[in-house]
């Protein structure tokens, strides 16, 4: 499962807003220029998943779009809607490939939230 939320803070042009992915799992790896600390929603569970996070990333390829998140809107438009998507297991992501937040034309500013479920492979 997959969940995504964005607040976006501030009323500029805000460019479209994709969920995009690098889909090779062969390639090279993500540089993760700036790592997060992924936390379990399981509060109080020790372990941690192999999923990582990061706030800046070197991809090793351009991502393809999965999920278009926001449309444009204009500089004049009041702030932004909050974007609440459920994927509901819709996408899965092979171990070696990348989910990404991406801005299709500008870089965006704002609070972003990913929330997914790790599943171990069955063959």
């Amino acid at each position: 499962m997959l969940a995504c939320k964005a607040t976006t803070p501030t009323a500029t042009l805000f460019a479209p807003l994709v969920l995009a992915a690098n889909v090779n799992p062969v390639a090279a790896a993500v540089t993760q220029t700036t790592p997060l600390t992924v936390r379990k929603a399981n509060l109080g569970v020790s372990g941690t998943g192999v999923g990582l996070a990061a706030s800046a990333v070197t991809l090793p390829a351009a991502p393809v779009v999965v999920a278009a998140l926001q449309a444009p809107i204009a500089a004049s438009s009041i702030t932004p809607a909050a974007i609440n998507v459920s994927f509901d297991g819709s996408l899965c992501i092979a171990p070696g490939c990348a989910l990404s937040l991406s801005s299709i034309t500008t870089a965006v500013t704002g609070i972003w939230g990913l929330v997914w479920e790790e599943v171990d492979e069955i063959n």
